[in-house]
């Protein structure tokens, strides 16, 4: 399981919860297809067991980072 953190509570309020009283998260909020879409793009990151099992959902823009680095 791939664990996704957030830096801003906000932020993880709105990806979690799909409201926020917080500009620019409660425009986005307002857009309700955007929200889900978020959502299920967490859901299936959170889901896969390791960065290489991504590849397998099309609708994710995956791309490797270079030169060993790790992403954190």
């Amino acid at each position: 399981m791939i664990k996704v953190f957030f830096e801003d509570c906000d932020l993880e309020e709105y990806a979690l919860e799909g409201r926020s009283k917080i500009k620019p998260y409660k425009d986005y909020a307002k857009i309700k297809k955007f929200t889900s879409s978020l959502q299920t793009v967490i859901e299936v990151i959170r889901s896969v067991n390791n960065a290489s099992e991504l590849q397998n959902f099309s609708f994710l823009k995956y791309e490797k980072l270079k030169h060993g680095l790790s992403g954190l």
